[in-house]
């Protein structure tokens, strides 16, 4: 069917959490017409064998395995995405909630304003009871690139659940498997405002996010320097920054500079560099090089 969504879940050892996850797109979000693509990535308890079930009893339903564990949800999508019958493509976390009825306002804003990708303009925050919420985040409507940067927070680029097209995942370049589970959902959003993508959340509309996220995130964080990571997954976005953030960037603030945010956000180029953009970047990138070698 036109517009039929494809549902994508990656899934790893959460036995605990899936059955409220799945129920939340079975119940009132699911249409005719969409799938639910449920991606294991070689679990270890008992989510398999939950998954199966659900696949066995739902024609909707299509169950995806990884034979070995590729340790992060970028992977997971990546291969739900792959086998999607839709342009739609809606990924939610394996321990994260839908409020009811509320995919569909978020596919008519998408369609009416044709946009690449829709958020929910809300995040609302739970531990085990999904009807205590802890906090709230309200998210900025329209989104841009550097925005985004700035203000992590005010954008859905980090949570990773939201409604975008499967042509602009291609155009970006999928989801980057290789920089780990903190990170990966916040690199493609962040991707997909760098590239042009029209990115907007809707107001008054949100989802449920299970706090324990967080801990996973700290732990990712302080094992990898951001800035770095940063620096080198976005190497071909940096030339619609000013140059005096790039050199900052490129030099004393290589490692802390993501993580100064707040106290020197960066700025937008001002003008087209010599040589254009395509030269800036070549520029850009052996500068990269030689800082990962020294």
């Amino acid at each position: 069917m036109k517009h039929s969504i494809s549902y994508i879940m990656p899934c790893y050892n959460c036995a605990d959490t899936v059955d409220a996850a799945i129920a939340s797109i079975l119940e009132t979000n699911l249409q005719p017409g969409d799938e639910l693509i449920l991606v294991d990535d070689a679990s270890t308890d008992s989510t398999a064998e939950k998954l199966q079930a659900y696949a066995d009893e739902h024609e909707q339903i299509l169950l995806c395995r990884h034979h070995i564990n590729k340790g992060t949800a970028a992977a997971g999508r990546n291969t739900g995405i792959d086998r999607a019958a839709h342009e739609l493509i809606f990924c939610l976390d394996a321990d994260n909630l839908l409020y009811p009825n509320s995919i569909a306002p978020l596919k008519e804003f998408l369609l009416e304003n044709q946009l690449d990708a829709a958020a929910f303009g809300r995040i609302d925050y739970f531990t085990d009871n999904p009807e205590i919420l802890h906090q709230h985040w309200a998210l900025t409507e329209k989104l841009s690139f550097i925005d985004a940067l700035n203000n992590p927070m005010k954008t859905p680029c980090g949570s990773g659940n939201y409604l975008y097209t499967k042509t602009i995942w291609k155009k970006v370049g999928r989801y980057n498997e290789s920089v780990g589970g903190a990170y990966d959902s916040e690199l493609f959003g962040l991707k997909l405002l760098a590239e042009g993508a029209r990115f907007w959340t809707l107001p008054n509309t949100a989802y449920l996010h299970r706090q324990g996220y967080e801990s996973t995130f700290i732990r990712e964080y302080q094992r990898r320097n951001s800035s770095l990571l940063f620096l080198a997954a976005l190497i071909d976005y940096w030339n619609q920054l000013h140059e005096d953030d790039v050199a900052y960037m490129f030099g004393s603030g290589r490692t802390s500079w993501h993580e100064r945010l707040h106290e020197r956000p960066l700025r937008p180029r001002a003008a087209q560099p010599a040589g254009g953009l395509a030269s800036l970047g070549k520029r850009l990138r052996r500068r990269l090089m030689r800082l990962l070698e020294y």
